[in-house]
């Protein structure tokens, strides 16, 4: 049996759930961001996962460029350092685990959507909870 997923699906599932408001939610939720600050949890988790930059050798200057090129944040090199935290971690887990998630409903939906029982919908609250 050959499984074909269709990652335009997939992309705009992770999208509907995984929204800037979900993610900040989830920066929140874990205490990374307690109060409101110049870089949300969203645009931590944009300025780690899709810079241009060569990911080997990012350095917190390049973070800062991005910053300033996508967001028009500016910010110091040390306040991004400062940003790296047990609290970061736990929410870039917890966001990480939530797409592997939303992966693993679509890719089971496509591939068992020909049998007869239903596969139950992923709520962003099934996620959101940071360990």
């Amino acid at each position: 049996m050959s499984i074909k997923l269709n990652t335009n699906i997939l992309s705009k599932k992770i999208t509907e759930i995984l929204n800037e408001e979900t993610i900040n939610k989830i920066a929140k939720d874990c205490n990374f961001i307690i109060r409101e600050r110049k870089l949300s949890g969203f645009e931590f988790l944009d300025m780690l996962l899709f810079t241009h930059f060569n990911h080997k050798e990012l350095s917190l200057n390049d973070l800062s460029v991005q910053l300033k090129s996508r967001f028009g944040i500016i910010i110091k090199k040390q306040s991004i350092d400062d940003r790296f935290t047990k609290a970061a971690v736990r929410f870039f887990k917890t966001v990480l685990e939530g797409g592997s998630l939303l992966f693993q409903y679509t890719f089971i939906r496509g591939a068992l959507k020909n049998y007869k029982f239903k596969v139950f919908e992923i709520t962003k609250a099934e996620f959101t909870i940071c360990k």
